[in-house]
């Protein structure tokens, strides 16, 4: 996956990035796999720009394309530019341009005049040079097989793409190239030419090797007419003018099949010329072509006359009307046939009937020319197609896009722009699109997420049920709660009249027990005092003797008495001291008491406002998970 746009989208074709929506189309439609390249943007969207370095300039993604984002670049900015500072400009025109602009081209090249251009020369004197150097090439080598090279886009794809086809290309140039060959070489015109075009591709071939330097602009008829259409060139009030050299049966290469036209007229109808026309037709041609000739080198024509686009150059890549299917241009063609057929005669002004009259005739106006000054050769783009995809390679990015049988790797859906499965495999090796792009693999993800989402719903309905059970216990748990701090209020106030009481029993105590505290030592004193008559007695009833021994007795009663009495109150003493420290700890206790369910009860209270809240929570839960499940 390429993630940067460096070394893309700056050849002649180009993609708008702003309008670009990666739907596919140009990729669908190119017959090159690698010339368009998906690269992301920081927005993570992704556009499909071209790589100049595979591109064949076929057009065919300009016309695909319907949102108007793939361009092509030409020169006729700089062309103006340039003639608006006296620059010595003259043109050569490509003749499909009469055939499109019928009522208009002259007074078209009388507007270029006006403003500097010295000289217009038609492309069809050039056409004709090359006939007569192809009609020279078979016959000095004789052979089958041969690829007419006319059209630059089917040299790029043979140069670019199938490199081991370049021997069988015609090595004579094509008819712009002869007749900048021949104004330079023959008439010695110094100007800077312009070669006024139906095609975005001419200018590969003007800036390759064998455009030897000598055509500076490519104008094309598209951007010229859009051009004077802007600046609203009135056409009318500039005069009709007409170009320069006289010319034959040239004039027939734009239209399709001119040049097989050109080849029976010389060398007799019979002679097998095979045409063919058309992005799709021709690069599919020539994939098989050699298969073709190995099966059955006898059937094979003497020449191919094949272009890139299927009418022709009339509506080449760069025409206003392109696949126009309009009657017009197809009529102005079949006119300039009949003219040229009709206008060719001898030198001496009679009808050519045979081919061999007319070749004579076509070696005679150009005896002064030498084959080898018009011929040309072919460079290889060496690397483009070096990557040599292995097998393995294109299984792991099967496994990759979780295709695994033999069904799944042939749907050949396209919705990915390339026509096979196999194709977006290599695609994604080669680094010019990513396996996100294939709708099955996209489908199968979604799929998985489907059935992982409907386990998270399955599963939501369990954590559902047992919300609810939570509900239920939640509102339990805030019941009693409640419950909880009724009992908590109850009992602190029942606690509370509990301390009261008990602080009233202590004060009552405390009272009671000074008071026992005084009558004790009353009591205590009068049992000392006691206890001392009697010790007192006794010792007086010894000294009575007999008459006293009742008296002492009594008297020993009564010392025992005191003596009870006095360990009594000490006792009675103590056990009220005990009494009163047991009633102060069950007052500190009480409070004690008091305090936690205090606690117990603001507990209680925030775990009702809790249970409340988790509640209103659970239920906003379900409501969502509900929502989740009817959708």
């Amino acid at each position: 996956m390429l993630n940067k746009s460096d070394g893309y989208n700056k050849g002649l074709i180009y993609t708008d990035s702003e309008g670009c929506i990666d739907c596919n189309k140009c990729i669908h439609e190119c017959p090159i796999l690698r010339a368009n390249v998906a690269v992301e943007k920081e927005s993570g969207n992704y556009k499909v720009y071209v790589d100049q370095n595979q591109c064949i300039l076929c057009g065919i993604c300009n016309d695909t394309c319907t949102h108007n984002v793939r361009h092509f670049h030409d020169d006729t900015q700089q062309f103006f530019t340039d003639l608006g500072q006296g620059k010595p400009i003259s043109v050569i025109v490509a003749p499909a341009f009469y055939l499109n602009y019928p009522n208009q081209y002259k007074r078209v090249f009388g507007y270029l005049k006006s403003l500097g251009v010295k000289h217009f020369y038609s492309v069809s004197f050039g056409a004709d040079i090359t006939t007569w150097g192809y009609l020279n090439h078979i016959q000095q080598k004789g052979g089958k097989g041969h690829i007419a090279q006319p059209c630059p886009s089917i040299v790029a794809y043979i140069e670019k793409h199938q490199p081991e086809l370049i021997p069988n290309l015609m090595p004579i140039q094509s008819p712009m190239m002869c007749m900048a060959i021949y104004l330079r070489k023959y008439m010695g015109i110094t100007d800077d030419l312009m070669f006024l075009s139906p095609c975005i591709s001419k200018k590969y071939e003007i800036e390759s090797l064998r455009g030897l330097g000598m055509i500076k602009y490519n104008v094309t008829y598209k951007a010229l007419m859009e051009r004077i259409r802007d600046q609203r060139i009135n056409l009318s009030s500039y005069p009709e003018v007409d170009d320069e050299i006289d010319y034959g049966m040239g004039a027939l290469y734009p239209k399709p099949g001119g040049l097989k036209d050109n080849v029976a007229y010389y060398m007799g109808p019979e002679t097998f010329v095979l045409q063919v026309e058309g992005e799709h037709l021709a690069y599919d041609y020539l994939r098989k072509y050699r298969d073709l000739s190995r099966k059955d080198s006898s059937s094979m024509p003497v020449l191919v006359d094949i272009l890139n686009c299927e009418k022709g150059c009339i509506e080449g890549t760069a025409t206003e009307f392109r696949h126009s299917n309009g009657n017009s241009i197809a009529y102005q063609s079949n006119l300039m046939r009949t003219k040229k057929y009709n206008a060719l005669k001898s030198s001496g002004g009679e009808v050519l009937h045979t081919p061999e009259q007319r070749l004579a005739r076509l070696n005679e106006v150009f005896a002064n020319l030498r084959l080898e000054d018009f011929m040309c050769k072919y460079t290889t783009n060496d690397g483009v197609d070096a990557c040599r995809i292995q097998k393995n390679e294109v299984e792991a990015v099967f496994k990759s896009i979780l295709k695994t049988t033999e069904e799944d790797k042939s749907i050949d859906c396209r919705a990915c722009g390339y026509k096979t499965c196999e194709d977006f495999a290599k695609a994604v090796i080669y680094g010019l699109t990513q396996r996100e792009k294939c709708v099955y693999y996209l489908k199968s993800n979604l799929r998985s997420q489907l059935n992982y989402q409907k386990s998270i719903v399955d599963a939501f309905e369990d954590i559902g049920l047992m919300l609810s059970e939570l509900s239920g216990d939640n509102t339990k748990t805030s019941d009693n709660a409640k419950t909880i701090n009724n009992f908590a209020e109850h009992a602190v106030a029942q606690g509370q009249v509990m301390a009261n009481t008990l602080d009233s029993v202590h004060k009552e105590f405390k009272t009671l027990n000074s008071a026992l505290e005084r009558a004790y030592s009353e009591i205590h004193l009068i049992a000392r005092k006691t206890n001392l008559l009697s010790i007192n007695a006794t010792i007086e009833a010894a000294r009575a003797g007999k008459h006293g021994a009742g008296f002492g007795v009594v008297a020993n009663e009564v010392g025992e008495l005191a003596k009870k009495t006095m360990d009594t109150v000490n006792s009675d003493n103590t056990n009220a001291e005990a009494v009163f420290k047991i009633l102060k700890e069950l007052q500190e206790s009480a409070a004690s008491f008091i305090n936690q369910v205090e606690n117990i009860k603001n507990s209680s209270g925030e775990i009702a406002v809790s249970v409340e809240e988790i509640s209103t929570k659970t239920a906003n839960i379900l409501g969502l998970m509900g929502e989740l499940k009817t959708e």
